[in-house]
């Protein structure tokens, strides 16, 4: 059985990212990021969102030389439970081309 990629954008493995995450920009709590592309990311938490759910993400990306930090707009692609916690697909909205190449 051949596994399809989600995204169409590479990920990376070499940086450590933390992120909060809102619904609303006002309210925020920290989440566990599993992986992070320049397209979006993928977190996990208590919580399920819903496919299509707008959201807010604080991530903080460090790296080998450098670390920066983004606010963006994320659209709920798909969630999975797990367990007892819901995966949960982002695709960015609006993210410049200047954070995509960071």
């Amino acid at each position: 059985m051949q596994i399809n990629e989600k995204r169409a954008y590479q990920r990376g493995d070499h940086f450590q990212c933390t992120a909060r995450i809102s619904e609303d920009g006002t309210h925020w709590y920290e989440t566990m990021i599993e992986d992070l592309s320049s397209g979006g990311l993928l977190f996990k938490n208590h919580k399920e969102y819903r496919v299509g759910d707008t959201l807010w993400f604080d991530v903080l990306v460090e790296g080998f030389l450098a670390e920066f930090s983004v606010k963006v707009q994320g659209k709920v692609c798909r969630v999975q439970h797990t367990g007892s916690q819901y995966a949960h697909g982002i695709a960015f909205l609006g993210l410049n081309n200047d954070i995509k190449i960071r």
